[in-house]
């Protein structure tokens, strides 16, 4: 339950995890943010907040699923902070990986987290403690890339390391970061409180047969299908998904082939 406290000058927006991926790209637009991420985010209880952009905890998975215990200690602190904190509203960058992404999910679905891993599992939890607890706006959130990319399959397939790409037969949805801004005024415009970011699903095998140059074989990697559906697609004049492959395509392109 979400405690009370004294109230404090109003801050206007604060944004935890300001040094990631997603944080880094907020600062962009968020007028004048005070920034917070694990090393300092103790300081955040009890403060007064009109607007809260949660990009965290970690959004590097494999990381996560290394160290479930750590994870899961990284997702407790954060809810333990902002239980600790007077929040007028929430936005939090959210992740596919906490619903059913499989099975033609939209905003409206029942979420069983049953069928996520931990890494999907805690960021579930901390959905629906935001959602019971706070004004709330959910932003799930695909693979995210841009320019700026530096941790995702598709910097290690321009920049040629191979260890961790995923199977070719998988079906993978993406999110060019570099849209949020636009996106998200037009989520505020049409008052929407829980979005999916999502585009056409994109099988990976399409990606390579562009831009991979050597051979390797996928034997032990799992097939992942991508297939989360948004209703609020109409407001972008699609019909499921928001972004079209193609679009997405030409975006990886210019990822890859620029410097």
């Amino acid at each position: 339950m979400k405690k009370k406290f004294a109230l404090k000058k109003e801050i206007e927006n604060v944004i935890i995890g300001h040094n990631g991926f997603i944080g880094s790209e907020l600062k962009k637009f968020i007028p004048k943010p005070k920034c917070y991420n694990s090393s300092n985010i103790d300081k955040l209880k009890a403060n007064n907040i009109k607007n809260l952009f949660i990009a965290a905890p970690s959004a590097i998975k494999f990381i996560a699923l290394k160290d479930i215990q750590k994870d899961l200690e990284s997702v407790k602190k954060l809810i333990m902070n902002i239980n600790n904190t007077n929040i007028k509203k929430i936005y939090l960058f959210a992740t596919i990986d906490a619903v059913n992404f499989e099975n033609d999910f939209n905003e409206n679905s029942n979420n069983d987290l049953i069928f996520c891993n931990s890494y999907g599992i805690f960021r579930g939890l901390l959905e629906e403690f935001c959602l019971k607890n706070f004004d709330t706006t959910i932003i799930r959130l695909p693979i995210i890339f841009n320019k700026n990319t530096k941790k995702n399959f598709l910097y290690d397939l321009k920049y040629k390391k191979y260890d961790f790409l995923p199977n070719p037969e998988s079906k993978l949805q993406f999110y060019n970061i570099d849209n949020l801004k636009k996106d998200l005024e037009k989520k505020k415009k049409k008052r929407i409180k829980k979005i999916n970011l999502v585009s056409e699903p994109i099988k990976v095998k399409i990606i390579y047969q562009k831009y991979l140059t050597k051979k390797i074989k996928f034997n032990d990697k799992k097939i992942i299908f991508h297939n989360l559906t948004s209703i609020y697609a109409k407001h972008w004049n699609k019909k499921k998904f928001l972004y079209k492959k193609q679009d997405i395509l030409n975006d990886i392109k210019n990822f890859i082939q620029n410097n």
